[in-house]
């Protein structure tokens, strides 16, 4: 059995892991072509990962609705965006592609 995932920040905290006081959840999301929702607002969120996992690159809006070409690109393949804390949001965080049915993967703690 693999052991669980821990990440700790600079000083040596537990962000991401086994904490009583964590939210943990994860998922992927299918993001289309008007704004999608991806991980919703979490005043409790200490740490959150969005992987591109689809072919097309993919644009954030941090607390509000993403547009194409603006905000955060997700590059095709693998690119990514974490929050933690040292840039830590905790609103809600949406995505918008293209030509839509194209994946991200999450995680959040």
């Amino acid at each position: 059995m693999a052991e669980p995932v821990q990440i700790t920040n600079s000083e040596g905290e537990l962000i991401f892991g086994n904490s009583s006081n964590m939210v943990e959840g994860g998922g992927s999301i299918t993001v289309a072509v008007s704004t999608t929702a991806i991980i919703a607002a979490n005043g409790q969120r200490r740490f959150a990962i969005i992987v591109n996992d689809s072919n097309e690159d993919i644009y954030l809006g941090l607390g509000e609705a993403a547009v194409l070409n603006k905000g955060i690109r997700l590059n095709a393949l693998g690119g990514s965006f974490t929050t933690d804390g040292t840039n830590l949001f905790t609103g809600a965080i949406n995505g918008i592609c293209v030509s839509g049915s194209k994946v991200v993967t999450f995680v959040e703690a």
